[in-house]
């Protein structure tokens, strides 16, 4: 039972460090848009199993900790971006005219028309947020959604953006994945898989496209390869 308990105790460790070191640093509490809340919802998924996992093999005097624990696991679950009724296009405006901090403009006809553009693109871009959806959904989206090698290289070394395969060397290349490096994770992953995950990998490397989940489990395989528990 003591063997049980420190193992379980340790996998719920490593997906915290996980979570925390590959999700939460690069993104906080931001909500998440497509492949990236898919792969966040599939690690923070890994992480709330683990916890619970090793809640099982406690006695009573470890349930005030493991409380704690359970709390602080609910309060890292990632969020979607999607529409929400309370977010006004006029008020997403006027903080995007803020951020764009374009030169001023020559006329009041140019002011008026420099504002109606970036409300038309406002209402655009609130209207093309996906709905919101239930917890089973959710869940079955992490499973299911893919993602393109380009769009996974594109969120590599970019500030308050999720890298969906992070670098193992974050120095080299400036921290950017590259696409030599991509596909060689996926054959070394590859190398030690069942035969199923092989070919879902010889897949992807013919269509350049792969399942949030297994792109997660890669991710998870290379985290633990260099992890270090204190």
């Amino acid at each position: 039972m003591k063997g049980r308990k420190t193992n379980q105790e340790r996998e719920y460790k490593a997906a915290l460090a996980y979570y925390e070191q590959t999700i939460r640093k690069h993104v906080g509490d931001l909500p998440l848009a497509a492949a990236q809340y898919a792969v966040a919802r599939r690690a923070w998924e890994r992480l709330d199993k683990a916890q619970r996992a090793w809640v099982d093999t406690l006695d009573v005097s470890g349930w005030a900790q493991a409380g704690g624990t359970e709390r602080h696991v609910r309060s890292l679950a990632p969020r979607r971006l999607e529409n929400d009724d309370t977010i006004a296009p006029e008020l997403l405006a006027t903080i995007a005219c803020a951020r764009l901090g374009t030169p001023k403009p020559k006329s009041m006809r140019n002011a008026a028309e420099d504002a109606h553009q970036v409300l038309m693109a406002c209402r655009d871009y609130l209207r093309a947020l996906p709905e919101a959806r239930t917890k089973a959904a959710l869940m079955l989206g992490s499973y299911l959604d893919t993602v393109s090698f380009t769009d996974i290289l594109g969120t590599s070394g970019k500030p308050d953006s999720l890298p969906l395969l992070p670098t193992v060397q974050p120095k080299r290349n400036n921290g950017a994945l590259t696409d030599r490096a991509l596909e060689q994770a996926l054959k070394r992953h590859a190398n030690s898989a069942p035969k199923k995950i092989q070919q879902q990998i010889r897949e992807a490397l013919k269509t350049k496209a792969i399942s949030c989940r297994l792109l997660e489990e890669i991710r998870w395989s290379r985290f633990l390869r260099h992890f270090k528990p204190r």
